[in-house]
């Protein structure tokens, strides 16, 4: 599951408090830009703001709730399959299956607008957190951290999820840092054809998912 996705469910599941809605993205906001945080799913490892512990915490319940869930195992093999017919390696194939569903289900949100301003009103809340997210991270990457975290205040990194083409360039930038993912420019066509084919089945149901895992974590 995604930023977007994160912060729906969230606040599906009630949890009202922008900071815990951000609080739930932060590890994937993190691993965009490379970052470790200092806080992980058993809890805050030193005293910080409760609410973006919080929400880290939910972050991972979500995730155990979500990459185990029918509609996202269905979906994720549809796309893994296409992939491998279209001559995509076993690794990329993996790859851009899980992350790309993943991608194209916040686009499916964020196209939403009740859905869009939550999520935006939530990275809305990051310049009111700089001192507690910055000692999210270890003091010599936090000049680096809030520079990155500006991506998300202004919207750009959630941008064009909903465009099967956006999505499959970025999965290409993602995985060409990883040998074993990686996979040439020139299959990006064909990766462009299977995430538009399939992305009527991933609108398919996202409401509906979000609102059954919030009801799972209330």
């Amino acid at each position: 599951m995604n930023l977007g996705a994160h912060i729906a469910v969230a606040a599906a599941a009630g949890r009202d408090d922008r900071a815990e809605r951000l609080g739930s993205a932060l590890p994937d906001v993190a691993g965009m830009g490379r970052f470790r945080l200092n806080r992980h799913e058993r809890g805050p490892r030193e005293a910080g703001n409760d609410a973006l512990d919080a929400g880290i915490r939910l972050h991972y319940r979500t995730d155990d709730l979500f990459h185990g869930h029918r509609w996202f195992v269905a979906r994720q093999a549809e796309v893994h399959d296409d992939l491998t017919a279209a001559g995509f390696g076993r690794g990329p194939a993996l790859a851009c299956a899980h992350v790309g569903v993943e991608l194209l289900l916040d686009g499916v949100l964020l196209a939403d607008s009740p859905t869009s301003g939550v999520v935006h009103g939530a990275f809305a809340a990051i310049d009111d957190l700089r001192d507690p997210l910055g000692a999210l991270v270890e003091p010599a990457s936090e000049a680096d951290w809030q520079t990155h975290l500006t991506r998300f205040t202004g919207g750009t990194a959630v941008h064009g999820l909903d465009d099967p083409v956006e999505v499959a360039h970025r999965l290409q930038r993602i995985l060409t840092r990883r040998p074993r993912l990686a996979f040439s420019p020139c299959q990006v066509p064909r990766l462009v054809d299977v995430l538009a084919r399939r992305l009527p089945a991933v609108a398919d149901g996202a409401h509906s998912l979000v609102a059954e895992l919030a009801t799972r974590l209330r």
